[in-house]
């Protein structure tokens, strides 16, 4: 199979450089701003894009970043909602340049349509919150874990497409850049040992039932792949896509 690399940096940041022969999307092609801010396009949406990125069928997908939690929440988005398998470049750009690899700037260069093919799910996928409050109902131990900042999480601050602050009910809390190495000059996920001790301190039962949430579900798919990264089933696994971009807006409790 072509090895293609998707890089999902702003514009400004591929031009300066990028992974020669890269191509560039924006969070605009994968999610919608309504109902919800963030939610994840669905399995046609996502095709389309990869389509105009020129990926082909049997391509080898890889996805990267510069350190921010977008790659995991595109290999999420594709992975949950249209079946695909992709890769994420651990490390994104830094770890690119710290192997003493080459860059390539500008725009990048044009490429012919593919002709990947995706397909919704047979089951459809948990995304909204009845869906995910019937999950955490129905499955004793469950853990909820709240994968935005602490003054987030406190209810201190809130993100901009928050419609009220706080977080949900009986959430645990794990800033998702805990699962890196370093936010500044390492962002490599930590190793296997490391993320089971960093599980194990904030009481997440790798072997339990998770749901994860951040904002729009982007930090959270970050601590998602972690957990997938360390055998976690994926039966009993969940990133809450609405996260707390919907739950803000509906009519329940809060905390604190």
């Amino acid at each position: 199979p072509n090895l293609v690399v998707l890089d999902v940096r702003p514009e400004d940041r591929f031009a300066e450089g990028h992974v020669p022969g890269a191509r560039r999307l924006d969070r605009g092609d994968y999610s919608v701003r309504e109902p919800i801010p963030g939610l994840s396009r669905d399995a046609d949406g996502l095709q389309a894009m990869l389509r105009a990125a020129g990926v082909d069928a049997g391509d080898l997908v890889v996805l990267m970043g510069d350190g921010g939690p977008e790659p995991y929440r595109l290999w999420w988005t594709l992975r949950t909602v249209a079946g695909l398998e992709t890769r994420v470049l651990d490390g994104g750009l830094q770890a690119w340049k710290a192997e003493g690899h080459r860059l390539a700037g500008g725009a990048g260069l044009p490429v012919a349509e593919g002709d990947v093919r995706l397909a919704a799910p047979s089951a459809p996928p948990i995304l909204r919150w009845p869906e995910i409050s019937a999950y955490l109902e129905t499955h004793e131990g469950a853990t909820l874990v709240d994968t935005r900042s602490e003054i987030e999480f406190t209810g201190a601050d809130k993100a901009r497409d928050a419609a009220r602050a706080g977080r949900i009910p009986g959430a645990t809390h794990l800033d998702w850049v805990e699962v890196l190495r370093s936010l500044d000059d390492d962002h490599r996920m930590k190793s296997p040992e490391q993320l089971r001790a960093l599980f194990a301190a904030h009481h997440v039962a790798v072997d339990e039932p998770v749901v994860a949430y951040c904002q729009s579900g982007t930090r959270s798919a970050a601590v998602f792949f972690a957990l997938h990264q360390l055998g976690a089933d994926p039966e009993r696994l969940l990133n809450y896509d609405g996260s707390w971009a919907e739950y803000s807006r509906l009519d329940l409790p809060i905390e604190p």
